[in-house]
């Protein structure tokens, strides 16, 4: 082997070498790109979409909505059950609106077919 075709193996050597390090760091500044536009979007992007996350509040201030959720519960059926008492007195009242109702029907229909059985008689007749 001559002095020429060992600098043109040592060359290629060097070379292939070279590349193969320059494709290593390309991957690396690619993949440290990417890593930079996901902190990016979770950073800046990711609330705007999503909105911000509340911080965790903390077991006082839980228990504290939690106590005022159930006084709204209890009150809510303490309405509910007043409601109740009193439905009887109007459901009566309801009662005889329908029957009040049902009677000035009957009497309109008997007026009605009254007239249409003078007329179907007179008719008849004539």
């Amino acid at each position: 082997m001559t002095h020429k075709q060992q600098y043109l193996y040592w060359y290629l050597f060097l070379f292939v070498v070279l590349t193969n390090i320059k494709f290593i760091m390309n991957t690396n500044v690619l993949y440290m790109n990417q890593g930079q536009k996901l902190m990016f979007f979770q950073k800046f992007v990711e609330p705007v979409l999503f909105g911000i996350k509340e911080k965790q509040k903390s077991l006082e201030d839980l228990i504290s909505e939690m106590n005022e959720g159930i006084k709204k519960v209890h009150a809510d059926l303490e309405r509910i059950g007043d409601q109740l008492r009193q439905q009887p007195e109007q459901s009566n009242y309801a009662s005889k609106q329908i029957q009040e109702l049902k009677s000035e029907i009957s009497t309109v229909k008997g007026l009605l077919l009254s007239r249409l059985m003078m007329n179907y008689c007179l008719t008849r007749d004539g």
